[in-house]
Protein backbone atom coordinates (compact mmCIF):
# COMPACT_ATOMS: atom_id res chain seq x y z
CA UNK A 1 0.00 0.00 0.00
CA UNK A 2 1.33 3.44 -0.71
CA UNK A 3 -0.92 5.42 1.38
CA UNK A 4 -1.94 5.26 4.85
CA UNK A 5 -5.56 4.93 5.66
CA UNK A 6 -5.63 7.97 7.27
CA UNK A 7 -3.40 9.91 4.44
CA UNK A 8 -5.77 8.93 1.77
CA UNK A 9 -8.79 10.32 3.64
CA UNK A 10 -7.23 13.43 4.65
CA UNK A 11 -6.02 14.21 0.78
CA UNK A 12 -9.57 12.96 -0.17
CA UNK A 13 -10.86 15.43 2.09
CA UNK A 14 -8.73 18.54 1.34
CA UNK A 15 -8.88 17.66 -2.97
CA UNK A 16 -11.97 15.41 -3.12
CA UNK A 17 -12.52 14.67 -6.72
CA UNK A 18 -8.73 16.25 -8.00
CA UNK A 19 -6.72 13.48 -6.57
CA UNK A 20 -9.36 10.91 -6.95
CA UNK A 21 -8.71 9.39 -10.05
CA UNK A 22 -4.95 9.53 -10.39
CA UNK A 23 -5.19 7.57 -6.40
CA UNK A 24 -7.91 5.03 -7.84
CA UNK A 25 -5.24 3.87 -10.69
CA UNK A 26 -3.30 2.61 -8.04
CA UNK A 27 -5.14 2.18 -4.51
CA UNK A 28 -8.58 0.86 -6.15
CA UNK A 29 -10.40 -0.98 -3.57
CA UNK A 30 -8.93 1.20 -0.51
CA UNK A 31 -9.59 4.47 -2.33
CA UNK A 32 -12.88 3.71 -3.30
CA UNK A 33 -13.95 2.42 0.44
CA UNK A 34 -12.81 5.35 1.69
CA UNK A 35 -14.63 7.32 -0.98
CA UNK A 36 -17.87 6.14 0.08
CA UNK A 37 -17.12 6.59 3.44
CA UNK A 38 -16.46 10.60 2.61
CA UNK A 39 -19.99 9.87 0.52
CA UNK A 40 -21.95 8.84 3.85
CA UNK A 41 -20.75 11.76 5.85
CA UNK A 42 -21.75 13.95 2.50
CA UNK A 43 -18.22 15.24 1.69
CA UNK A 44 -18.53 14.02 -2.01
CA UNK A 45 -21.29 13.14 -4.77
CA UNK A 46 -22.21 8.99 -5.04
CA UNK A 47 -22.45 9.19 -9.26
CA UNK A 48 -19.53 11.81 -9.48
CA UNK A 49 -17.12 9.25 -7.35
CA UNK A 50 -18.48 6.09 -8.52
CA UNK A 51 -17.81 7.54 -12.08
CA UNK A 52 -14.05 8.83 -11.33
CA UNK A 53 -13.29 5.79 -9.25
CA UNK A 54 -14.54 3.89 -12.47
CA UNK A 55 -12.45 5.32 -15.10
CA UNK A 56 -9.38 5.16 -12.61
CA UNK A 57 -9.45 0.95 -11.66
CA UNK A 58 -10.17 0.98 -15.58
CA UNK A 59 -6.72 3.21 -16.50
CA UNK A 60 -5.34 0.84 -13.88
CA UNK A 61 -6.33 -2.13 -15.67
CA UNK A 62 -5.21 -1.09 -19.08
CA UNK A 63 -1.79 0.17 -17.70
CA UNK A 64 -1.66 -3.17 -16.53
CA UNK A 65 -2.39 -4.98 -19.96
CA UNK A 66 0.00 -2.37 -21.74
CA UNK A 67 2.73 -3.82 -19.89
CA UNK A 68 2.56 -7.31 -20.74
CA UNK A 69 1.31 -6.43 -24.69
CA UNK A 70 4.69 -4.00 -25.24
CA UNK A 71 6.42 -6.10 -23.02
CA UNK A 72 5.35 -9.74 -23.62
CA UNK A 73 6.47 -13.06 -22.36
CA UNK A 74 10.21 -11.36 -22.35
CA UNK A 75 9.33 -9.18 -19.43
CA UNK A 76 7.04 -11.47 -17.74
CA UNK A 77 10.10 -13.71 -18.29
CA UNK A 78 12.70 -11.14 -17.14
CA UNK A 79 10.24 -9.78 -14.10
CA UNK A 80 7.96 -12.10 -13.67
CA UNK A 81 10.05 -13.59 -10.23
CA UNK A 82 8.95 -9.96 -8.72
CA UNK A 83 5.13 -10.40 -9.68
CA UNK A 84 4.53 -13.49 -8.83
CA UNK A 85 4.41 -14.89 -12.69
CA UNK A 86 6.94 -18.55 -13.79
CA UNK A 87 7.36 -19.59 -17.10
CA UNK A 88 4.82 -22.83 -16.57
CA UNK A 89 1.95 -19.97 -15.74
CA UNK A 90 2.74 -18.34 -18.54
CA UNK A 91 2.25 -21.56 -20.53
CA UNK A 92 -0.85 -22.37 -19.14
CA UNK A 93 -2.33 -18.89 -18.73
CA UNK A 94 -1.87 -18.62 -22.65
CA UNK A 95 -4.05 -21.87 -22.66
CA UNK A 96 -6.42 -20.79 -20.45
CA UNK A 97 -7.07 -17.08 -22.08
CA UNK A 98 -7.42 -19.04 -25.57
CA UNK A 99 -9.83 -21.19 -24.44
CA UNK A 100 -11.50 -18.40 -21.26
CA UNK A 101 -10.46 -15.61 -21.63
CA UNK A 102 -13.66 -13.83 -21.00
CA UNK A 103 -14.25 -15.66 -18.07
CA UNK A 104 -10.40 -15.33 -16.70
CA UNK A 105 -10.88 -11.35 -17.02
CA UNK A 106 -14.16 -11.43 -15.35
CA UNK A 107 -12.78 -13.08 -12.38
CA UNK A 108 -9.67 -10.99 -12.26
CA UNK A 109 -11.82 -7.95 -11.37
CA UNK A 110 -12.81 -10.32 -7.96
CA UNK A 111 -9.58 -12.29 -7.63
CA UNK A 112 -8.24 -9.08 -5.24
CA UNK A 113 -4.65 -9.11 -5.15
CA UNK A 114 -3.55 -10.79 -8.46
CA UNK A 115 -5.84 -9.18 -11.17
CA UNK A 116 -3.11 -7.53 -11.93
CA UNK A 117 -0.98 -10.29 -12.79
CA UNK A 118 -3.52 -11.86 -14.81
CA UNK A 119 -4.02 -8.44 -16.95
CA UNK A 120 -0.58 -8.47 -17.31
CA UNK A 121 -0.62 -11.40 -18.69
CA UNK A 122 -3.61 -11.21 -20.85
CA UNK A 123 -1.75 -8.40 -22.71
CA UNK A 124 1.39 -10.71 -22.87
CA UNK A 125 -0.48 -13.37 -24.73
CA UNK A 126 -2.00 -10.48 -26.93
CA UNK A 127 -5.50 -11.22 -25.88
CA UNK A 128 -7.78 -8.96 -27.96
CA UNK A 129 -8.14 -5.39 -26.26
CA UNK A 130 -11.65 -4.75 -27.22
CA UNK A 131 -12.40 -8.37 -25.16
CA UNK A 132 -9.98 -7.47 -22.77
CA UNK A 133 -11.52 -3.83 -22.34
CA UNK A 134 -15.39 -4.79 -22.34
CA UNK A 135 -15.23 -7.50 -19.40
CA UNK A 136 -12.99 -5.45 -17.49
CA UNK A 137 -15.43 -2.89 -17.67
CA UNK A 138 -18.11 -5.17 -17.05
CA UNK A 139 -16.27 -6.18 -13.43
CA UNK A 140 -14.87 -2.53 -12.71
CA UNK A 141 -18.52 -1.55 -12.96
CA UNK A 142 -20.25 -3.99 -10.19
CA UNK A 143 -16.95 -4.64 -8.53
CA UNK A 144 -16.68 -0.18 -7.85
CA UNK A 145 -20.56 0.11 -7.06
CA UNK A 146 -20.22 -2.49 -4.48
CA UNK A 147 -17.12 -1.62 -2.71
CA UNK A 148 -18.41 2.07 -2.77
CA UNK A 149 -21.47 0.82 -1.27
CA UNK A 150 -19.39 -1.00 1.92
CA UNK A 151 -17.88 2.58 2.32
CA UNK A 152 -20.70 4.50 2.23
CA UNK A 153 -22.41 1.88 4.58
CA UNK A 154 -19.51 0.45 6.92
CA UNK A 155 -16.88 3.34 6.51
CA UNK A 156 -16.72 3.40 9.93
CA UNK A 157 -14.61 0.11 10.35
CA UNK A 158 -12.59 0.76 7.22
CA UNK A 159 -9.87 -0.93 8.96
CA UNK A 160 -10.93 -3.67 10.39
CA UNK A 161 -12.18 -4.00 6.40
CA UNK A 162 -8.66 -3.42 4.59
CA UNK A 163 -7.18 -6.48 6.88
CA UNK A 164 -10.50 -8.85 5.19
CA UNK A 165 -9.43 -7.41 1.62
CA UNK A 166 -5.82 -8.92 2.72
CA UNK A 167 -7.34 -12.32 3.81
CA UNK A 168 -9.65 -12.05 1.03
CA UNK A 169 -6.59 -11.70 -1.63
CA UNK A 170 -4.59 -14.19 0.05
CA UNK A 171 -7.95 -16.75 -0.07
CA UNK A 172 -8.19 -16.00 -3.67
CA UNK A 173 -4.69 -16.84 -4.35
CA UNK A 174 -5.11 -20.05 -2.30
CA UNK A 175 -8.05 -21.12 -4.68
CA UNK A 176 -5.90 -20.57 -7.54
CA UNK A 177 -3.04 -22.55 -7.10
CA UNK A 178 -5.15 -25.26 -5.81
CA UNK A 179 -7.08 -25.43 -8.88
CA UNK A 180 -4.47 -24.52 -10.94
CA UNK A 181 -2.29 -27.63 -9.55
CA UNK A 182 -5.40 -30.02 -9.80
CA UNK A 183 -6.11 -29.12 -13.33
CA UNK A 184 -2.49 -29.34 -13.66
CA UNK A 185 -2.54 -33.12 -12.11
CA UNK A 186 -6.08 -34.05 -14.17
CA UNK A 187 -4.32 -33.34 -17.34
CA UNK A 188 -0.94 -35.17 -16.08
CA UNK A 189 -2.90 -37.95 -15.07
CA UNK A 190 -4.98 -38.58 -18.24
CA UNK A 191 -2.06 -38.09 -20.18
CA UNK A 192 0.20 -40.15 -18.61
CA UNK A 193 -2.88 -43.29 -18.39
CA UNK A 194 -3.53 -42.84 -22.45
CA UNK A 195 0.20 -43.89 -22.94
Amino acid sequence: MVFSIEHLQALLLSYKYILLLPIAIFEGPLVTMIAGFLVAGGYMDFWLTYLIVLVGDEIGDILHYALGYFGGVKFIKRFGKYIGVSDEEIFATNRLFKRRGKLTILLSKVLHGIGGVIQIVAGAVKMPFEEFFYYTLAGTLVKTFIILSVGFYFGKQITQINSYFDIFGLASLGIVLVTITLWGASRLYKYSSSR
